[in-house]
């Protein structure tokens, strides 16, 4: 178990103030959700009323949100290029945004046409796949700022872009997007409301997030606010008055995506959850953690050593043990052959003679890519979470 200290803090999901923090974690290296170190000591809890764990959302957390978000740079490693999600066992790749529509289109889920709008659009990166993919739809981006307005605008079928609330934006649409948006937000109940209020009748959300239950690096993320598992997305959308249709955590590794429609009564009911049991995998999720440090460091009195993936996993080894990572890899081909964070970035077969590769993922899709590098005697994996 997790030890545990006050119940007091206040969540941001359910309004009680019965959150308790996890001691330990306060001593972990933290990194941005742009993939860059970032300082020690956060605060993370679980709310023992709707079990949700979170970041405790206080000043200091508000602040260092402030200072990441002032200098974000999203997918800096590719040159603003969305990450591949790599078909495991044939090492074929598509962008994130593509393998989610294509998931969803298989399932007939999106309609022909109608009028869309991304929050948290970023670059354009799901814009530009919508345009691809669903050529007959009104497209619209929101962003807190105004850095990618004129990218956003030259992309198809794009007939509008805000830099403002939510609330300021006009007209109603029968798709909204949340592509890795909703953990960044401090009070997500407000905001599905507000963006249920946008939707048509019927009209439909998109919501893409990651799962700390397949991926615990999720919980060193210092902007992220809200860790989410399938039972806590699903209770959330319900409390907001959105009925989830579809649910995949195979359309992108380590994700859950998330297709639900407006509900015509919004159930308020109480969330609950088995806080023992959460207690029981976050001491797990957290251990787990730390052996892949201890695994990692001792391969490096070994020799060279590298690590696999230039995001977050592998920016968090690399603040934890800046000394003793000599270079990365990746199968990126928009990240091969240059620098991140100073190391070289190899492809798999182009790995220094005498190196070693850790591969910072959970066990199962580090395994498959060990088996299909086939250099399993350089390549190390960590244990089963």
């Amino acid at each position: 178990m997790v030890d545990i200290i006050g119940a007091h803090y206040q969540c941001h999901v359910c309004g009680e103030k019965d959150v308790s923090v996890l001691l330990g974690f306060e001593d972990f290296a933290l990194v941005t959700s742009d993939c860059r170190p970032w300082k020690r000591g956060g605060k993370l809890g679980v709310c023992r009323s709707c079990c949700f764990v979170q970041k405790i959302t206080d000043d200091v957390f508000r602040k260092d949100c402030e200072e990441i978000y002032g200098t974000y740079s999203v997918y800096y490693q590719a040159g603003g290029q969305e990450q591949r999600v790599f078909e495991q066992s044939r090492g074929l790749s598509c962008s994130r945004s593509e393998s989610i529509l294509i998931q969803l289109q298989g399932r007939e889920a999106i309609p022909v046409a109608g009028k869309m709008l991304d929050i948290g659009c970023g670059n354009g990166n799901l814009l530009k796949s919508f345009s691809k993919y669903c050529p007959s739809w009104n497209l619209s981006g929101l962003e807190f700022d105004e850095t990618n307005r004129e990218q956003i605008e030259q992309i198809d079928h794009v007939h509008a872009f805000y830099s403002c609330e939510l609330t300021d934006v006009t007209g109603r649409f029968d798709l909204i997007s949340m592509i890795h948006c909703l953990e960044h937000i401090i009070d997500p109940v407000t905001f599905l409301l507000n963006v249920r209020e946008k939707l048509n009748r019927q009209g439909l959300l998109l919501i893409e997030i990651p799962t700390y239950t397949q991926n615990p690096f999720d919980l060193i993320i210092a902007d992220h606010c809200t860790h989410f598992d399938m039972r806590s997305i699903t209770h959330l959308l319900k409390l907001c008055g959105f009925e989830p249709i579809i649910q995949l955590t195979d359309c992108v590794p380590k994700e859950i995506t998330v297709l639900a429609r407006v509900m015509e009564v919004i159930d308020k009911r109480a969330l609950t959850g088995e806080e023992t049991c959460l207690q029981e995998r976050l001491s797990e999720t957290i251990a787990w953690l730390r052996e892949n440090l201890a695994v990692a460091s001792h391969m490096a009195e070994r020799g060279p050593l590298g690590i696999f993936g230039t995001s977050i996993a592998g920016t968090w080894m690399y603040n934890e043990m800046p000394n003793q990572i000599s270079f990365f890899v990746d199968e990126d081909p928009n990240r091969i052959n240059k620098l991140f964070l100073d190391r070289k970035v190899y492809h798999p077969q182009d790995i220094p003679a005498d190196g070693q590769v850790f591969i910072p993922l959970p066990h199962e899709i580090a395994r498959e890519i060990s088996a299909r590098m086939k250099l399993k005697d350089r390549f190390f994996i960590p244990p089963p979470f």
